[in-house]
Order: structure tokens, then sequence, then C-alpha cells
């Protein structure tokens, strides 16, 4: 019977469904912002600067170590994120493109989480695919 339990763990691992969650915050203790990613077993590790998950992720990973600072202002992260999400759906199969089905973005600071509109996502992802022509995003 343990095998057959271990049997399931194993398989539910291997589908594509699995979520790996982040979990990103500020602390108002510490007074920093702190990133958590989780795998599909429970465990969790602890992020200094970026984290990600998915098959896109690692199309965008050496975008992100190129141009991420860790004094990047909103205008900048927004930016750098709408960036990401465009190089990771013109790249990764099973990402949906951002030219097509516009992405959530969100802030988190000292003073809490907020949404970035629509439409300042919109005009950015226009502004980047006009500056690049719609390549090497």
């Amino acid at each position: 019977y343990l095998l057959e339990q271990w049997w399931a763990f194993f398989v539910c691992t291997w589908v594509w469904t699995v979520a790996e969650p982040i979990l990103a915050t500020y602390d108002t203790e510490l007074k920093k912002p702190r990133i958590f990613q989780f795998d599909e077993t429970g465990y969790f590790a602890e992020f200094d600067s970026f984290a990600g998950t998915g098959c896109g992720f690692e199309v965008i990973r050496g975008l992100l170590k190129d141009r991420y600072r860790k004094d990047l202002n909103k205008r900048e992260a927004i930016d750098l994120a709408v960036r990401a999400l465009l190089h990771s759906g013109m790249l990764s199969h099973g990402v949906s493109d951002a030219r097509v089905a516009l992405p959530s973005i969100a802030t988190i600071s000292k003073s809490g989480f907020k949404w970035v509109s629509s439409k300042e996502i919109t005009a950015k992802t226009a502004e980047i695919l006009k500056e690049t022509g719609g390549d090497n995003v």
C-alpha cells in the first residue's frame, strides 16, 4: 500500500498542470522585499533578486540576469517585466504570447501590492514592439 501512494505521488509530480507557486512580498519587519519559490513537493527556496518557473522562464533567465538591477524604479521594472513576457511568448512553446494575451503584472513595495493597469501594459507593449520591430525584445 505504501508503494502505491509513492507511485501516485511520483506520477502527479510529472503532470504538466502541477503549479510551482512564487510568493513575493515586502517584509515590514526586515524592511526588504522577499521572494520564495515552491516546488511540487512543498520545498521552498528564497531568492535575492528574482524567481521564475515554467517552460517560459528558461527562455528569459538570461534576459533577466542581464537587465535586472536592485535599484530599478517602477517604470524600469514594468519595462523589464513586459520585455521578459514578450520574449518568453515569442520563443517558448506552451506560453501565451503577450502580443495576443495581455499579461498581468503587479508591483510590490513598502506601500503594498498594486496591479499595473492594462492601459499601461498595452502602451509599454506597443512601445517595445515599435522599438524592436517585434524581434529581440
